[in-house]
């Protein structure tokens, strides 16, 4: 979690370690909740995180193991009407973390 905050570039080339990061490899980067308003600003169809080794360039190391899941669908309908109703910015505004997403 922030792993870019303690360990320098010299680190991550000298040192093996694994991330666990809150989306896809190809989703986006950042803390969980950068990557919940990103995936929301998207009208993403899916989500997962993953495993990845450490490299300078952030959450963007080679996947160990991920894993994905629907967010669409009927069940995730009320919860998009939502998103799409006031949109991400009055919602990040207004609930931020407290947001059901």
């Amino acid at each position: 979690a922030g792993y870019m905050l303690i360990w320098s570039e010299a680190e991550c080339q000298r040192f093996d370690a694994i991330n666990l990061h809150p989306a896809l490899p190809w989703g986006p980067a950042g803390t969980w909740q950068e990557v919940i308003w990103e995936l929301m600003e998207q009208g993403a169809e899916e989500q997962g995180a993953m495993m990845h080794l450490v490299t300078p360039e952030l959450d963007r190391g080679p996947p160990v193991a991920y894993f994905r899941f629907p967010i669409a669908g009927e069940d995730w309908a009320p919860l998009w009407d939502h998103v799409h109703g006031r949109g991400v910015a009055a919602i990040k505004a207004e609930e931020g973390e407290g947001n059901a997403l």
